[in-house]
């Protein structure tokens, strides 16, 4: 799921294909957009720490917004901690995603999304999804164009 981000959350505007099973986001994610795949050089990214990568896979985007990871301990460094700066974009990062995450939120609301769907048809969970999805932009008051 990607949100458009220009003035703060902008609602759901785009919804990848449903994958039955346990997935990593970041995997889909490279499933579905393929690096050489052209007009990715407009899109500004925010993503969560799950996308460990993403800036070396996908260096053709115009914004790669990830959160700083803490480094690791270790002898040399007993006590690591993330730099003022680092704090200050990762709490600017995380400013943004917060809506996008309630977002997400709203959609498991929806039982059906929250349970194993058992329905054969195979496109009728992507619509499931996209019907959800329209009345979560309906709820919070987003109008996407």
């Amino acid at each position: 799921m990607v949100s458009n981000i220009n003035q703060g959350v902008q609602g759901i505007q785009v919804v990848g294909p449903t994958t039955p099973g346990r997935q990593h986001d970041y995997a889909s994610f490279k499933e579905e957009f393929n690096p050489e795949q052209p007009g990715l050089s407009s899109v500004v990214v925010w993503v969560d720490a799950g996308y460990q990568g993403i800036k070396n896979d996908y260096p053709q985007f115009k914004e790669i917004h990830i959160p700083h990871k803490k480094p690791r301990k270790s002898k040399s460094n007993p006590h690591p901690t993330l730099t003022p700066k680092q704090k200050k974009e990762n709490r600017a990062i995380s400013r943004i995603r917060v809506g996008i995450e309630h977002l997400i939120g709203d959609m498991k609301t929806f039982q059906i999304l929250a349970i194993k769907f058992r329905n054969p048809i195979k496109s009728f969970a992507d619509q499931v999804i996209l019907v959800i999805a329209g009345l979560c932009n309906l709820k919070n008051g987003y109008v996407v164009q």
